[in-house]
């Protein structure tokens, strides 16, 4: 189970809109946007395109069904085709990012000792539902074939991936062992890789709201950092509120600081809903070294 690296339009995209302060959406292209239906048709001749020996077919609207080899595998192109709509004038490169992520999976990796890295990702406890109705509705057994997971509070949930250069792969139970981690140590470990793994972090500030800046793909993992949430860690004092809308944002605005909080949570709602890999449109307080989710 894998999922593409991010490039940085809608991590640019974001930050656009916070310097907007939420006050509208961006201006949509000229050209009309592409149904469903024809970029999936788009997607499986770009597949074809780039390996003759794929076999592809449309499967419905956003929904490829492929086959390199002896596999036969299903694409699914909801947050493909959202990277478009948000962002039409880089389709073809969109397209192709993600065509060259599925076509990945059927290339030969390198061995468990150095397939990469184990790194903690946030994701919503409704995401890993999905995940677990969708293994139920194939046969298989959820509380065996599930990705490795813990809960970070009611409303997220702490995953883990394999980075590799072109792609991220859940983490699955049986492959603890290849890695020689418990799953007591497994979350240390991977907090200690992440932190390993990241480019120095970038704080864009505007009217009383921070923005971090990672590489585009762990931003909401940076919740799993207690130093960057101790006194001095971030250029802002007093009790934090923050949002992970999508994987790649992350708001953060005092508590005390109303307007600012009302901003922090129109971006998160709307990012949630439109954005790429959504998370959450909730806000989040820390308490007592948890976070828990900020009431209306």
């Amino acid at each position: 189970m894998r999922q593409p690296r991010t490039d940085p339009v809608p991590r640019l995209a974001a930050a656009l809109l916070l310097l907007l302060v939420v006050a509208a959406a961006a201006p949509a292209s000229a050209e009309k946007l592409w149904s469903e239906k024809r970029f999936t048709r788009a997607f499986v001749t770009r597949m074809l395109q780039m390996e003759p020996a794929c076999k592809a077919k449309v499967a419905g609207p956003l929904e490829v069904r492929y086959q390199v080899g002896d596999t036969e595998r299903t694409a699914f192109l909801d947050n493909a085709y959202a990277a478009y709509t948000q962002s039409p004038t880089e389709r073809d490169e969109i397209v192709r990012h993600y065509a060259t992520s599925a076509l990945a999976m059927d290339t030969p990796t390198a061995s468990p000792a150095t397939a990469g890295t184990i790194v903690p990702v946030i994701r919503s406890s409704s995401y890993l539902a999905g995940i677990s109705g969708e293994i139920a509705r194939l046969g298989g057994d959820p509380a065996a074939d599930l990705p490795v997971h813990e809960p970070l509070n009611g409303e997220l949930t702490v995953m883990y991936v394999i980075d590799t250069p072109t792609s991220m792969a859940f983490l699955l139970p049986s492959q603890l062992p290849e890695f020689g981690v418990s799953p007591k140590e497994l979350r240390a470990r991977a907090i200690d890789n992440l932190v390993e793994t990241l480019p120095p972090l970038e704080v864009r500030t505007g009217d009383g709201i921070l923005m971090i800046i990672a590489d585009g793909n762990y931003e909401s993992s940076l919740l799993l950092l207690d130093s960057l949430w101790a006194p001095g860690g971030l250029p802002l004092e007093g009790e934090l509120v923050v949002a992970v809308p999508t994987r790649d944002v992350l708001l953060i605005t005092r508590r005390d600081d109303a307007a600012s909080v009302a901003r922090v949570r129109g971006a998160a709602e709307e990012l949630a809903t439109t954005g790429t890999y959504a998370i959450s449109p909730q806000l989040f307080v820390r308490k007592d070294g948890s976070w828990v989710v900020l009431p209306r």
